[in-house]
Order: structure tokens, then C-alpha cells, then sequence
């Protein structure tokens, strides 16, 4: 019976490296990262729960999705309507709802990185939660 507590005690701790080692890798080494939208701002194009990648980039157009800083720690998924003078953007979200706070103009410091491609949620799940651990 001590056995088995030791080999368990080991497999646990074997899985909790592992865990680390992969979420390491994924913030460190994978140039797009998946973030989940929690909200219809998107639909058509992204519905609620969908499974966003991202990536870091320089280069923005126009009917480009970025994911945005909205508040402190709050990010928004949008699309760049048009690129104004001064060298922001203006933003809109497809759900043309006039109360949502994703609407106007953003710097490109406030731009998180640019949606690459996304899929339903069910698939990610798993992975989503072992990335938030």
C-alpha cells in the first residue's frame, strides 16, 4: 500500500511538470495564441465561445480582426474599418449594437495582435483548460 502512495505521489508530480512545461512552451515558443470570445460582438463572423487564434504584428489593413485592450484587463475582438490620418485606427465590432464599447478610434498600442483563424470551441476545450492552469 506505501507503494502505491509513492507511485501515485510520483505520477501527479510527473503530470504537474508536464503541464508547466507545456504552457511554458506555448506562451514562450507558438507565435499565435487561442483566446475564446465570450460575447456576440463578432456574429456572424465569431459567435459566442468560439476559439480565436491570434498573432503579433506590425502590419494592420483595413478589414483586418485584431483583438483590442479594451480596459485593464479586459480585450475585445474587432474589425479595422478604416485608418485615419493621424495613424490610428477606427474599429467596429460586425454586431452593429450602438451600446457596445468597441466602437472608435484605437492606437496601435491598444492592439493586442491579429485574428490568424478560428474554430468551434467543443474541439479546445481540453486544451483551453490545461493553457489556463
Amino acid at each position: 500500500m506505501k507503494n502505491l502512495g509513492r507511485k501515485i505521489g510520483i505520477f501527479i508530480t510527473a503530470l504537474i511538470i508536464i503541464l508547466l512545461l507545456v504552457n511554458i512552451f506555448n506562451r514562450f515558443f507558438i507565435p499565435v495564441k487561442p483566446v475564446m470570445t465570450v460575447s456576440s460582438n463578432m456574429a456572424p463572423t465569431y459567435e459566442k465561445y468560439d476559439v480565436l487564434f491570434y498573432s503579433k504584428s506590425e502590419d494592420y489593413n483595413v478589414n483586418d480582426p485584431i483583438l483590442v485592450t479594451v480596459s485593464n484587463r479586459q480585450n475585445s475582438v474587432t474589425r479595422i474599418i478604416k485608418i485615419n490620418e493621424d495613424g490610428t485606427f477606427y474599429a467596429k465590432a460586425d454586431y452593429n449594437i450602438n451600446s457596445l464599447p468597441f466602437e472608435g478610434s484605437i492606437n496601435k498600442n491598444q492592439i493586442v495582435g491579429k485574428i490568424v483563424f478560428s474554430m468551434k470551441p467543443y474541439i479546445f476545450y481540453p486544451i483551453i483548460y490545461i493553457i489556463q492552469i
